[in-house]
């Protein structure tokens, strides 16, 4: 064997080169477990492929082409890394595990509606809707309210020119726009009647541009701000009285 200075010399280069290459490969390992715990509270679990990116990207020159850092390309690797994390760690229970996206949509759980009193005339306030021909409509100002659930909650009381009266409780969600009958009262009646049909179960878009469209107008004038609640109940009925057409 030739065991001249300069073997000698290049042999020891070699081993110092392969030992910086292990070094740096066992401290991107230990970065990446630091991510998926700092992540996730879990343990690291790779099967590395994000190392592999890591090396080839070096090699390639595509790092340095692409401007990326030894911190840029660590990240991308990371990315690929976090999906290999394990869910369930040693300190947490599988149910309690599960990792909760905080940008998916959130589902709609209603509150239970309160019927309120029957509306009494002194507490109507009277609003205008566009192309209702001989009906008139008011809302009861002691019943509107507005859930935690973010639904608007009114008694409204429709009116014909010879004096019929239909009286709803609704509810109103701004966020999809969309409306509920939770219960009528008959002509005479002191309690109200839930409305236990399939209509009165589910929610329904409202009309715009329609005749009579008293819900949409109390929407858009009245109850919401584009697609949030507009303020409190409070403020509400304050809003109607002030924008409440004149008796002649």
């Amino acid at each position: 064997m030739n065991s001249s200075p300069l073997n000698q010399i290049n042999r020891r280069r070699g081993a110092a080169q392969q030992g910086r290459r292990l070094g740096a490969k066992r401290s991107n390992s230990t970065a990446i477990a630091s991510i998926c715990n700092d992540a996730y509270g879990l343990e690291a679990q790779h099967s590395g492929g994000a190392f592999r990116l890591v090396q080839w990207a070096n090699s390639t020159g595509l790092g340095r082409r692409s401007g990326l850092s030894a911190a840029g390309l660590l990240l991308a690797a990371a990315s690929l890394a976090l999906a290999g994390c394990k869910t369930t760690g040693k300190e947490m229970a599988q149910e309690e595990s599960t990792w909760i996206n905080p940008f998916a949509p959130k589902t709609f759980e209603e509150a239970k509606a309160m019927l309120p009193a029957p509306p009494q005339d002194a507490n109507l306030i009277p609003f205008s809707v566009s192309g209702t021909g001989s009906l008139s409509f008011a809302v009861d100002g002691k019943s509107v309210s507005v859930g935690k659930d973010k639904v608007v909650r009114y008694t409204v009381v429709t009116t014909s020119d010879s004096g019929a009266r239909n009286v709803t409780f609704e509810g109103m969600r701004c966020d999809v726009f969309e409306r509920k009958l939770y219960a009528t009262l008959p002509k005479g009646a002191t309690e109200w009647v839930p409305n236990s049909s399939d209509y009165g179960e589910t929610w329904h878009r409202m009309e715009t541009g329609v005749r009579n469209a008293y819900a949409a107008t109390l929407a858009i004038d009245f109850f919401c701000d584009a697609h949030t609640v507009a303020g409190t109940a409070d403020a509400m009925v304050r809003d109607l009285k002030s924008r409440a057409p004149r008796k002649r």
